[in-house]
Parts: C-alpha cells; sequence; structure tokens
C-alpha cells in the first residue's frame, strides 16, 4: 500500500498587512490564530504559521509576482518520506479557488506546464 501526503502553494492579493490576512483566511477556513515571528536572516519579514487536522500552513510575504503580495504553503504533517518520494497530491488549484469563495481573497496558482499564473476571483478563473 502506497501513502501520500498533500502540499498547496497558493498567492494571495491582499491590501492588507499580512496579520490582517491571516485573521480573514482563520476566520474563512475556520482556522485557529496564526502565530508570528520574523525570519531570522536579513531583511527579517513577518511570517505566520498554524495548524489544523494534521496540515502546517504558513502565510508569508511574497515579491514573485507583482500581482500577489503574500504566499500561502499547505502541507501534510509527518509526510517527510512522501514528500521525498513525489508522493504528495497538488491541491494548489481547488486551494486558491476555495480561498477566492470563502474568503474573498483573490488568489493564484503559478501553472509549471503554461509558465504563468492562473488567478482565481470569487470562485472563478479569470483570463
Amino acid at each position: 500500500m502506497e501513502v501520500f501526503g498533500a502540499k498547496a502553494n497558493v498567492y494571495l492579493s491582499f491590501n492588507g498587512g499580512i496579520q490582517d490576512l491571516a485573521k480573514t483566511i482563520c476566520k474563512g477556513l475556520i482556522l485557529p490564530p496564526f502565530s508570528f515571528d520574523t525570519d531570522e536572516e536579513p531583511p527579517h519579514n513577518l511570517s505566520g504559521t498554524c495548524e489544523s487536522l494534521g496540515f502546517e500552513i504558513w502565510l508569508e510575504e511574497s515579491k514573485e509576482d507583482s500581482r500577489f503580495s503574500y504566499r500561502l504553503k499547505v502541507e501534510t504533517e509527518l509526510s517527510i518520506e512522501e514528500s521525498f518520494n513525489d508522493h504528495m497530491h497538488d491541491l494548489s488549484a481547488w486551494f486558491a479557488r476555495y480561498i477566492s469563495q470563502i474568503c474573498g481573497v483573490k488568489s493564484g496558482i503559478f501553472d509549471m506546464e503554461d509558465e504563468s499564473f492562473v488567478i482565481f476571483i470569487n470562485g472563478e478563473i479569470q483570463k
């Protein structure tokens, strides 16, 4: 029997600070509050983490694309072996759509195949 974990990498556009975004996400996704800390390395950006239902969730600033100021990463806990063996289901597209619809936050994913961003607003793909 093979065991698989899950992961998601979602970019978020939000006009407030990271702590306000965390509150919005926690309310919409019914998550516990994020814990915040600064990076050890300069420029010492603020990032947040929380855990829920066997998933670890990271919220951090992102400068990868000017349309998105934050990135939310999600990964199943205790899945180092699955990650190493490429046994991780990628839930990014579903999770981005869900966040955009439930939390009302513009979200996106990077489509490796097309090498472009797919953007979701209110649960709908924007073209």
